[in-house]
């Protein structure tokens, strides 16, 4: 079988722990996840940025559990 990204493991956890911190579910948070990115980074992630998106998504997790 084939493996996932290794992002994407990081992705859920971070969903997770935004459904958590909003009390809310897990598909209204997905949708909330790139506000919660771009609020992390102070800056709209782009694809083929500065920053790659699984560093972009660890930096959002440290911002979350502050």
């Amino acid at each position: 079988k084939r493996r996932g990204q290794p992002w994407m493991k990081i992705q859920a956890n971070l969903i997770k722990e935004i459904a958590k911190k909003e009390d809310i579910k897990f598909p209204q948070a997905m949708k909330k996840l790139k506000s919660y990115i771009n609020k992390a980074l102070g800056y709209p992630y782009e694809k083929g940025g500065n920053i790659s998106y699984e560093d972009a998504l660890k930096k959002t997790m440290a911002y979350i559990k502050k």
